[in-house]
């Protein structure tokens, strides 16, 4: 394997990200900060991790704490007696962990995604502006969204590539 020479070709943010053995080292705010809180609102009690690493290693990461801090709750069905069911859907946890680290911007510094859960729903913070024409008002409407170019569009097509995301939500 060929070494790289910095001088010659600088690595790039998409590559460090994806590849890099330490990627927080260059990226400093490229990381998910999970945090759970047993009730609807934020209180002192909660559980966080930070996670870094590179992209993939985050989503898996930001999935296993989705997962694992999910509620459980009785299945009062009588075709499926004694069986329990988590709060949110697992194929839900995929989506939320996946999409703000393809769609992040990079380029700003010092803030890193945030994952929120509470006991009623789960909460994303991207740092960044909405692409394009998005607005807060058009953002529910398929049409309005399924056009934009991603903030990030390695880290957007690595994601549709490697399966963490469709080619309509990268």
């Amino acid at each position: 394997m060929r070494k790289l020479n910095p001088s010659i070709s600088p690595p790039r943010c998409a590559g460090i990200l994806l590849f890099g053995r330490n990627p927080q080292r260059f990226v400093a705010s490229a990381e998910i900060i999970c945090v759970r809180y047993a009730t609807p609102s934020m209180s002192d009690e909660f559980v966080r991790q930070d996670i870094k690493g590179t992209l993939a290693e985050q989503i898996h990461m930001a999935e296993a704490f989705l997962v694992s801090n999910m509620r459980e709750t009785a299945c009062a069905s009588p075709a499926w007696p004694g069986r329990s069911r988590v709060s949110i859907p697992w194929r839900w946890c995929v989506k939320p962990s996946s999409m703000p680290v393809a769609h992040r911007d990079y380029s700003i510094r010092g803030e890193g995604i945030r994952l929120l859960m509470f006991s009623d729903r789960l909460e994303l913070y991207s740092p960044g502006h909405l692409p394009g024409h998005v607005t807060l008002e058009n953002l529910k409407d398929e049409s309005a969204t399924a056009a934009t170019r991603p903030s990030s569009p390695c880290s957007a097509m690595w994601a549709t590539s490697s399966g963490w995301a469709t080619a309509s939500t990268a």
